[in-house]
């Protein structure tokens, strides 16, 4: 009766062992299995916060783009502004002394030379066009064969005259307004340079 209640508690202990084992085994697996799973949470959070941080400082950096180009284009509109301002100041100076100058002698007697001088190469009849103050003037101190017609253009050309062949096909534009056009762009570059020290085409 004893060894069988011996041989009994050996075989519970045996079992007891092996169930504990089991436990022991489960529990480790599941340790581990929480601990993988914990660690993948863990990297799938910092994975998530390191493309978040990116996409908000990829936003970031397009908002300081943005606003740097935005800077920019309103800094070079203020810039063509004054430059425009500029420019205009200066025609306006320079128009008013050419009216001043196109009341005077000297204007009228270069006038005539002028108008002499490119008359010399051509060999054909023309059209002599001249300002409607200058017209009486012309008309009586000026001759030429090559010459067949007189006619009056409006004073907003300023000064000067154009020469044009009969048939109108071809047009010599010797008017200070044409002179003044002309500059204009250059001076244009010339008051960008001042204003940047800069090319006006970068």
């Amino acid at each position: 009766m004893i060894l069988l209640e011996k041989k009994l508690d050996i075989f519970n202990k045996i079992i007891y062992a092996n169930k504990k084992k089991d436990y022991e085994k489960k529990l480790l697996e599941v340790k581990n299995s929480n601990q993988n799973e914990l660690k993948d949470y863990e990297q799938k959070l910092i994975d998530e916060y390191n493309l978040n941080l990116k996409k908000r400082t990829r936003k970031a950096e397009q908002k300081s783009i943005e606003k740097l180009r935005t800077a920019e284009q309103e800094s070079r509109r203020e810039l063509l502004v004054l430059k425009e301002n500029i420019l205009q100041k200066l025609f306006d100076n320079v128009t008013k002394k050419i009216l001043d100058f196109v009341k005077t002698d000297e204007y009228k007697e270069k006038l005539i030379k002028n108008i002499e001088e490119n008359l010399t190469d051509l060999d054909y009849k023309v059209v002599l066009l001249v300002l409607q103050n200058d017209y009486d003037y012309v008309t009586k101190n000026f001759s030429s064969e090559k010459v067949e017609e007189i006619k009056s253009i409006p004073n907003n050309y300023l000064g000067g005259f154009m020469i044009q062949d009969v048939e109108e096909t071809v047009n010599f534009d010797y008017t200070y307004l044409s002179k003044m056009e002309d500059c204009k762009h250059a001076m244009g570059e010339d008051i960008h340079n001042l204003m940047t020290g800069g090319d006006i085409n970068e």
